[in-house]
């Protein structure tokens, strides 16, 4: 599978994806977790809080200011602490608000495209899901050469696996690799990159090769079907009787003769 540059994968838009998985308070934890003018108020609001817990629970072991306390100077005094705390309090967690509203937009956009990050083109090719990334103007000059090296290349896939027969058997992918060190062996390593990004390359090589008995990859096709022959004569003399191994040399001493 291929794609073009600016295409997607998903089934959700970035801004679907961000519904469902960054809610608004996921964005204000992040927000609270970041942002250092919250961190400062956020700090100051946990401060507050614990003073007016602190001067409440000093006066009335059930943390409340009781009536009658308050009729005392103490009282009095810690009443009007706290009111102070209440207010600042108050004051903080609006200057919060303010804040969280301000930056909202910002992060949400920043969530929008850290979601559409993970949806690229190149994203996809990281994660194996497409074998390339092609524009659309040239898609169709280069899966035009695609599919004629596919053709050419099974073509010799073939050979290659009838190649090691009777001796052996070889599976498709076997064949590729030996197909691809060939290729390596031929033009060197500096050129080995060529056999997965450049199709028209390995095509032609394929092409060329197979027309040319002195080439690499039929050099190495008769090696190994000679090596296949050798190993399935050697298997088959194993299986003689010390009389008939005898004959088969004698006849093969005379073979040598008559050449």
């Amino acid at each position: 599978m291929y794609a073009d540059p600016d295409a997607r994968g998903g089934v959700l838009e970035a801004e679907g994806i961000v519904e469902v998985k960054f809610k608004q308070r996921d964005i204000l934890k992040t927000m609270h977790r970041l942002d250092p003018e919250l961190l400062r108020v956020g700090a100051r609001i946990a401060e507050l809080k614990e003073q007016i817990k602190d001067i409440s629970k000093s006066l009335d072991r059930r943390g409340s200011i009781d009536d009658s306390l308050i009729r005392t100077d103490i009282g009095r005094e810690a009443e009007g602490r706290v009111r102070e705390l209440e207010t600042e309090l108050l004051a903080a967690e609006k200057t919060a608000k303010a804040r969280e509203k301000e930056l909202s937009p910002i992060y949400h956009e920043i969530a929008v495209q850290f979601a559409e990050l993970h949806d690229t083109a190149e994203r996809m090719l990281e994660k194996g899901c497409i074998f390339d990334i092609i524009p659309w103007r040239s898609s169709r000059r280069q899966l035009y050469w695609r599919l004629r090296r596919l053709l050419k290349q099974n073509e010799q896939e073939v050979r290659v696996q009838a190649a090691v027969k009777p001796a052996d058997s070889m599976d498709q992918g076997a064949a590729a690799a030996s197909l691809r060190r060939w290729f390596t062996e031929d033009l060197g390593e500096t050129q080995s990159h060529q056999w997965e990004h450049d199709n028209e390359a390995v095509c032609k090589w394929l092409e060329s090769q197979a027309g040319d008995d002195n080439s690499v990859l039929e050099k190495n096709l008769r090696a190994i079907h000679q090596d296949a022959i050798l190993q399935t004569v050697n298997n088959l003399v194993l299986e003689l009787t010390p009389s008939q191994r005898s004959e088969f040399l004698r006849k093969l001493s005379a073979l040598e003769m008559e050449q």
